[in-house]
């Protein structure tokens, strides 16, 4: 999870207290910020991770599959030194699964610090120079904007993020494929994508903007250049400013209760006695959590 304070400052980490080094921000660490009466917001992409991916879903599930027909049973019995019992089996597979499902977020981190590192410094130190100069060259081509910014964050009231690349015109998202196999010209925009940009576009004050993502395939360089529709853009609600019917369920009563107000104060209610949000009318119709309180607390 990832979470922003006040101008757009991350707040990602916090330093750990019984030895040096950093560990990943948790809600507990967000309520201390909130009991101060800071700001503090989810990122985008944390909310977005609310929402069901069934292609994400089941590509990780594939993944495990892969591992589980690929591991050899007598090379794990050898390396284990005695029987492989069906847990064991089960515990290799997760842990293999595990280092390959770390390696697209990885590589995909490391195309954004090689484009930022690009755009702001144009170093050809990286081995890699030539594939960022690609990418750029064809993003100039395709908006005729010159003065972008890089990984610039924002926080609004409601949720912050960091924008990989954006001029006065133009949001853009990278996103990377690793394989060519799995690179799919014209068919791999999805909504969640649309939702991201048209949050970043809000959140930097840039409504009118027209927003891509920009899928680099890292195993040939094959470029796709998608620009979302504004009819897209708008039908995709995120989390905007506006004033909406917010249906909640109180722990141990049947009834429910229906409260309007303005989206922007929806995050200072108190929520001590919620346990289940039915729905938040026009904001996102028919959505259902089966949440804790600072899970409610945390999504607003």
């Amino acid at each position: 999870m990832h979470f922003y304070k006040e101008k757009g400052e991350p707040f990602h980490y916090v330093p750990m207290t019984t030895r040096e080094g950093t560990r990943p921000t948790k809600m507990s660490d967000v309520k201390k910020i909130w009991d101060k009466g800071e700001l503090c917001v989810p990122s985008v992409t944390t909310v977005l991770n609310i929402l069901s991916k069934p292609a994400l879903e089941n590509w990780k599930i594939n993944q495990h599959l892969k591992q589980a027909f690929e591991l050899d049973q007598s090379v794990l019995s050898y390396e284990l030194g005695g029987y492989v019992t069906l847990e064991k089996y089960q515990e290799e597979v997760k842990r293999l699964t595990a280092i390959e499902l770390d390696l697209a977020p990885s590589a995909g981190t490391n195309f954004h610090k090689l484009m930022e590192d690009y755009v702001n410094r144009n170093t050809k130190d990286d081995e890699n120079y030539e594939l960022a100069e690609k990418v750029y060259k064809t993003i100039l081509d395709k908006t005729s904007s010159k003065d972008f910014t890089t990984e610039k964050s924002f926080a609004t009231e409601l949720y912050g993020g960091a924008v990989d690349l954006h001029s006065d015109d133009w949001v853009i998202d990278y996103k990377t494929k690793q394989t060519k196999d799995k690179f799919k010209p014209g068919k791999m925009a999805f909504d969640d994508q649309v939702m991201q940009l048209s949050a970043y576009r809000e959140g930097l004050g840039l409504r009118n903007a027209k927003c891509a993502n920009v899928f680099v395939c890292l195993e040939d360089g094959q470029i796709d250049f998608h620009v979302h529709s504004e009819k897209e853009l708008t039908g995709q609600a995120f989390i905007q400013p506006r004033t909406s019917n917010l249906v909640y369920q109180e722990s141990g009563r049947s009834l429910s209760k229906t409260i309007e107000m303005p989206i922007e104060l929806s995050s200072r209610i108190n929520s001590s006695h919620v346990r289940k949000v039915i729905s938040i009318g026009e904001f996102i119709p028919n959505l259902s959590l089966n949440s804790s309180d600072s899970w409610f607390r945390y999504f607003w």
